[in-house]
């Protein structure tokens, strides 16, 4: 009953749709009055201040590559560069065609205010150069879903806000919820009353004196 009746409170808790990482809000797809169901998209969190960029190198000198080292990004449209830092390497090998073995190499950049996903742009290591391109992606971005189902009651951010990991977005209200959580709370009630009871009647178990005297009969 107890751990029933917990669940509900986080159920409770879970009425209150916060961001999963800090980032602009780029979309938020509920509006007050909306009935959300559990796994249903209600916002969208996007971090577009770091672009990655994944690009691949030969694999012996992506061996010698390490996270943390500076690489240069040069962008294939208007070849202008800009610095970046490698924030992951793969351990498998690829072999492409001509039997060149290649390693994929992660890259993550500062954007500048234009770069996008649509964005091209080849990488360096040093001398090592990069054998193509690639486009960036947004080092985080995340679909926030509701985890339980309610109806909205208020929406505390806008598109392009900026949020913290762990604020508040969407605020949900479930009349079902309530009366779980009421249900709940009754039901644990009863059994720590039920469990009251039976713990004195534990006690019935040791058979005292009820006078003092001297024993007579015994009979068991």
């Amino acid at each position: 009953a107890q751990r029933n009746y917990n669940n509900q409170l986080e159920s409770q808790e879970d009425l209150n749709i916060t961001a999963p990482v800090s980032g602009q809000v780029y979309s938020i797809d509920v509006e007050v009055g909306d009935e959300v169901n559990a796994g249903e998209t209600v916002a969208t969190i996007r971090d577009s201040q770091t672009m990655s960029l994944e690009v691949t190198f030969p694999a012996d000198d992506a061996a010698s590559f390490y996270v943390g080292q500076s690489a240069t990004v040069t962008l294939d449209s208007t070849f202008e560069t800009l610095s970046g830092t490698i924030s992951k390497i793969s351990g498998t090998d690829t072999v492409l065609t001509g039997n060149v073995v290649v390693r994929s190499v992660t890259i993550d950049v500062s954007n500048p205010g234009g770069l996008s996903t649509s964005q091209s742009a080849s990488a360096a290591v040093g001398s090592v150069t990069s054998t193509g391109s690639g486009t960036f992606t947004y080092k985080e971005e995340e679909t926030v879903t509701a985890k339980v189902s309610g109806e909205v009651t208020a929406v505390r951010v806008a598109e392009g806000d900026q949020v913290s990991g762990g604020q508040t977005l969407v605020v949900l209200t479930s009349d079902d919820l309530e009366d779980s959580l009421q249900s709940a709370s009754d039901s644990l009630r009863n059994a720590e009353i039920s469990y009251e009871n039976q713990t004195e009647q534990l006690d019935d178990y040791t058979i005292t004196s009820p006078i003092k005297g001297t024993i007579v009969d015994k009979y068991y």
